[in-house]
Protein backbone atom coordinates (compact mmCIF):
# COMPACT_ATOMS: atom_id res chain seq x y z
CA UNK A 1 0.00 0.00 0.00
CA UNK A 2 2.62 2.27 1.15
CA UNK A 3 4.88 1.55 -2.09
CA UNK A 4 1.33 2.65 -4.23
CA UNK A 5 1.11 5.53 -2.52
CA UNK A 6 4.49 6.79 -3.34
CA UNK A 7 4.37 5.69 -7.18
CA UNK A 8 0.80 7.83 -7.30
CA UNK A 9 2.93 10.72 -5.42
CA UNK A 10 5.81 10.31 -8.20
CA UNK A 11 2.89 9.83 -10.75
CA UNK A 12 1.33 13.75 -9.50
CA UNK A 13 4.91 15.61 -9.19
CA UNK A 14 5.70 14.27 -12.79
CA UNK A 15 2.26 15.74 -14.27
CA UNK A 16 2.33 18.72 -11.86
CA UNK A 17 6.04 19.88 -13.37
CA UNK A 18 4.99 19.19 -16.78
CA UNK A 19 1.54 21.14 -16.98
CA UNK A 20 2.23 24.35 -18.56
CA UNK A 21 3.35 21.48 -22.06
CA UNK A 22 0.11 19.35 -21.13
CA UNK A 23 -1.96 22.40 -20.89
CA UNK A 24 -0.57 23.79 -24.39
CA UNK A 25 -1.02 19.94 -25.81
CA UNK A 26 -4.37 19.95 -24.07
CA UNK A 27 -5.62 23.41 -25.85
CA UNK A 28 -3.95 22.65 -29.46
CA UNK A 29 -5.79 18.92 -29.35
CA UNK A 30 -8.77 20.53 -28.14
CA UNK A 31 -9.00 23.06 -31.11
CA UNK A 32 -8.31 20.39 -33.79
CA UNK A 33 -10.48 17.60 -31.98
CA UNK A 34 -13.31 20.01 -31.61
CA UNK A 35 -13.78 21.53 -35.24
CA UNK A 36 -13.33 17.65 -36.57
CA UNK A 37 -16.65 16.52 -34.17
CA UNK A 38 -18.20 19.64 -35.55
CA UNK A 39 -17.57 19.44 -39.05
CA UNK A 40 -18.46 15.56 -39.33
CA UNK A 41 -21.85 16.25 -37.41
CA UNK A 42 -22.37 18.89 -40.02
CA UNK A 43 -21.34 16.58 -42.76
CA UNK A 44 -23.71 14.01 -41.21
CA UNK A 45 -26.87 16.23 -41.17
CA UNK A 46 -26.12 18.71 -44.49
CA UNK A 47 -25.06 16.19 -46.80
CA UNK A 48 -25.83 13.17 -48.43
CA UNK A 49 -23.37 10.18 -47.15
CA UNK A 50 -22.65 6.87 -47.55
CA UNK A 51 -22.98 4.00 -44.93
CA UNK A 52 -19.03 3.86 -44.13
CA UNK A 53 -18.80 7.77 -43.95
CA UNK A 54 -21.44 7.48 -41.18
CA UNK A 55 -19.05 5.09 -39.41
CA UNK A 56 -16.09 7.47 -39.64
CA UNK A 57 -18.59 10.07 -38.54
CA UNK A 58 -19.55 8.31 -35.19
CA UNK A 59 -15.84 7.13 -34.63
CA UNK A 60 -14.94 10.83 -34.70
CA UNK A 61 -18.02 12.21 -32.66
CA UNK A 62 -17.32 9.68 -29.95
CA UNK A 63 -13.73 10.22 -29.98
CA UNK A 64 -14.34 13.50 -28.89
CA UNK A 65 -16.62 12.49 -26.41
CA UNK A 66 -14.01 10.66 -24.79
CA UNK A 67 -11.34 13.46 -25.15
CA UNK A 68 -13.74 15.99 -23.28
CA UNK A 69 -13.89 13.51 -20.61
CA UNK A 70 -10.37 13.10 -20.19
CA UNK A 71 -9.17 16.30 -20.79
CA UNK A 72 -11.33 17.37 -17.54
CA UNK A 73 -9.54 14.94 -15.16
CA UNK A 74 -6.16 15.30 -16.43
CA UNK A 75 -6.79 18.93 -15.87
CA UNK A 76 -8.29 18.14 -12.37
CA UNK A 77 -5.11 15.95 -11.86
CA UNK A 78 -2.79 18.53 -11.74
CA UNK A 79 -4.91 21.43 -10.19
CA UNK A 80 -2.61 20.70 -7.20
CA UNK A 81 -3.41 21.15 -3.60
CA UNK A 82 -7.11 22.55 -4.91
CA UNK A 83 -8.63 20.36 -5.96
CA UNK A 84 -12.18 20.74 -4.94
CA UNK A 85 -11.43 24.54 -6.12
CA UNK A 86 -10.55 23.18 -9.71
CA UNK A 87 -14.42 21.29 -9.18
CA UNK A 88 -16.26 24.54 -7.96
CA UNK A 89 -14.82 26.55 -10.79
CA UNK A 90 -16.12 24.18 -13.49
CA UNK A 91 -19.42 23.26 -12.19
CA UNK A 92 -20.89 23.31 -15.86
CA UNK A 93 -18.31 20.67 -17.13
CA UNK A 94 -19.13 18.93 -14.38
CA UNK A 95 -22.77 19.12 -15.13
CA UNK A 96 -22.45 18.04 -18.94
CA UNK A 97 -20.23 15.16 -18.13
CA UNK A 98 -22.92 13.85 -15.82
CA UNK A 99 -25.37 14.02 -18.50
CA UNK A 100 -23.96 12.69 -20.88
CA UNK A 101 -22.67 9.48 -19.01
CA UNK A 102 -26.27 9.14 -17.77
CA UNK A 103 -27.77 9.43 -21.16
CA UNK A 104 -25.30 6.47 -21.90
CA UNK A 105 -26.10 4.51 -19.20
CA UNK A 106 -29.51 4.84 -19.38
CA UNK A 107 -29.97 4.32 -23.13
CA UNK A 108 -31.44 0.92 -22.83
CA UNK A 109 -34.33 2.55 -20.41
CA UNK A 110 -35.33 5.49 -22.60
CA UNK A 111 -35.27 2.71 -25.69
CA UNK A 112 -37.84 0.67 -23.52
CA UNK A 113 -40.11 3.95 -22.44
CA UNK A 114 -40.21 5.12 -26.18
CA UNK A 115 -41.27 1.57 -27.61
CA UNK A 116 -39.63 2.55 -30.62
CA UNK A 117 -38.04 0.39 -33.51
CA UNK A 118 -34.25 -0.03 -33.42
CA UNK A 119 -33.20 1.95 -36.31
CA UNK A 120 -35.86 5.12 -34.70
CA UNK A 121 -34.33 4.78 -31.68
CA UNK A 122 -30.58 4.68 -32.94
CA UNK A 123 -31.37 7.51 -35.29
CA UNK A 124 -32.85 9.75 -32.06
CA UNK A 125 -30.41 8.83 -29.96
CA UNK A 126 -27.40 9.97 -32.40
CA UNK A 127 -29.21 13.11 -33.15
CA UNK A 128 -29.18 13.57 -29.25
CA UNK A 129 -25.58 13.45 -28.44
CA UNK A 130 -24.77 15.44 -31.62
CA UNK A 131 -27.19 18.16 -30.16
CA UNK A 132 -25.27 17.70 -27.04
CA UNK A 133 -21.58 17.70 -28.58
CA UNK A 134 -22.39 21.30 -30.45
CA UNK A 135 -23.40 22.43 -26.87
CA UNK A 136 -20.16 21.12 -25.58
CA UNK A 137 -18.52 22.98 -28.49
CA UNK A 138 -20.66 26.40 -27.64
CA UNK A 139 -19.22 25.61 -23.74
CA UNK A 140 -15.51 25.44 -25.27
CA UNK A 141 -15.93 28.45 -27.48
CA UNK A 142 -17.33 30.66 -24.33
CA UNK A 143 -14.02 29.25 -22.49
CA UNK A 144 -12.08 30.81 -25.17
CA UNK A 145 -13.65 33.95 -25.43
CA UNK A 146 -11.00 35.63 -23.10
CA UNK A 147 -8.61 35.55 -25.91
CA UNK A 148 -10.78 38.56 -27.37
CA UNK A 149 -10.11 40.69 -24.35
CA UNK A 150 -7.05 40.36 -24.83
CA UNK A 151 -7.08 41.39 -28.79
CA UNK A 152 -8.71 44.74 -27.08
CA UNK A 153 -11.57 44.91 -29.85
CA UNK A 154 -14.23 47.88 -29.29
CA UNK A 155 -17.46 46.82 -28.53
CA UNK A 156 -19.08 47.89 -32.09
CA UNK A 157 -16.36 46.36 -34.19
CA UNK A 158 -17.40 43.30 -31.70
CA UNK A 159 -20.77 43.69 -32.35
CA UNK A 160 -20.04 43.98 -36.27
CA UNK A 161 -17.55 40.92 -36.69
CA UNK A 162 -19.83 38.77 -34.42
CA UNK A 163 -22.90 39.61 -37.14
CA UNK A 164 -20.27 38.46 -39.81
CA UNK A 165 -19.66 35.55 -38.61
CA UNK A 166 -23.02 34.46 -37.57
CA UNK A 167 -24.46 35.65 -40.79
CA UNK A 168 -21.05 33.55 -42.75
CA UNK A 169 -21.55 30.49 -40.94
CA UNK A 170 -25.72 30.84 -41.82
CA UNK A 171 -24.84 31.14 -45.07
CA UNK A 172 -22.86 28.26 -45.58
CA UNK A 173 -25.12 26.10 -43.47
CA UNK A 174 -28.17 27.13 -45.92
CA UNK A 175 -25.99 25.98 -49.20
CA UNK A 176 -25.64 22.50 -47.44
CA UNK A 177 -27.69 20.01 -49.91
CA UNK A 178 -29.65 18.48 -47.55
CA UNK A 179 -30.85 21.74 -46.03
CA UNK A 180 -33.28 22.59 -48.61
CA UNK A 181 -35.12 20.93 -51.01
CA UNK A 182 -34.55 21.83 -54.43
CA UNK A 183 -31.12 23.88 -53.23
CA UNK A 184 -30.54 27.56 -52.73
CA UNK A 185 -28.32 30.41 -54.67
CA UNK A 186 -25.24 31.61 -52.57
CA UNK A 187 -27.27 35.13 -52.62
CA UNK A 188 -30.47 33.99 -51.69
CA UNK A 189 -28.52 31.95 -49.06
CA UNK A 190 -27.12 35.34 -47.91
CA UNK A 191 -30.13 37.23 -47.99
CA UNK A 192 -31.85 34.63 -45.58
CA UNK A 193 -29.20 34.70 -43.27
CA UNK A 194 -28.62 38.22 -42.96
CA UNK A 195 -32.35 38.65 -42.24
CA UNK A 196 -32.61 35.93 -39.85
CA UNK A 197 -29.82 37.63 -37.72
CA UNK A 198 -30.46 40.64 -38.17
CA UNK A 199 -34.16 42.07 -39.25
CA UNK A 200 -37.20 39.44 -39.28
CA UNK A 201 -35.97 36.57 -40.82
CA UNK A 202 -37.71 37.54 -43.89
CA UNK A 203 -36.99 35.03 -46.99
CA UNK A 204 -37.22 35.25 -50.82
CA UNK A 205 -37.91 31.36 -51.58
CA UNK A 206 -40.12 28.92 -49.92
Amino acid sequence: MQGTRQLLKKILFKIATHSPIIEKVLKVLSVVISLAAISAIILEHGTYIESNQSNWIRLIVTTAYIFYILKFFIRWTYSGSKPLKYLKENILDIVVIVFFLLALILSPQIKHLMRAPDEVFVHYRRLFFHIYYAIIFLVEIAKGSAILKKINLSPPLLMMLSFFVLISIGTCLLMLPKMTTHGITFIDALFTATSASCVTGLTVVN
